[in-house]
């Protein structure tokens, strides 16, 4: 896996962190070898803190999860916090705006 290219690795990077739930370590080859990617790859990084925020409720590795998503954004710097954190709003905001017009549909439906 070392020798993917971190474009390919995207495409098995979800299959990465399903690999991060069954391994019997928090400190594993998984973990690590996913963070320093990430430290090479933007594109990496944000990829896998999507796919990390997607698990973070899992009943088996959900601590995992969150323990490997603050390892994340540690070590991802401010830019990439600051592209993130502005993604986050933009959800928030397309969630209410989603409510708002549920409630509007139910309110006049």
């Amino acid at each position: 896996m070392k020798e993917i290219v971190s474009d390919e690795l995207c495409d098995y990077l979800p299959q990465m962190v399903q690999i991060l739930r069954y391994e019997a370590w928090d400190d594993s080859p998984t973990a690590w070898f996913l963070l320093e990617r990430s430290l090479t790859s933007v594109r990496v990084a944000h990829h896998l803190y999507w796919l990390l925020k997607e698990n973070i409720n899992d009943p088996i590795a959900g601590g995992r999860m969150k323990l490997m998503l603050n390892g994340l954004l540690t070590i991802a710097g401010e830019a990439m916090r600051e592209r993130i954190s502005t993604q986050e709003e933009l959800l928030e905001d397309l969630s209410d705006i989603a409510d708002t017009i549920k409630s509007t549909k139910n309110h006049y439906g």
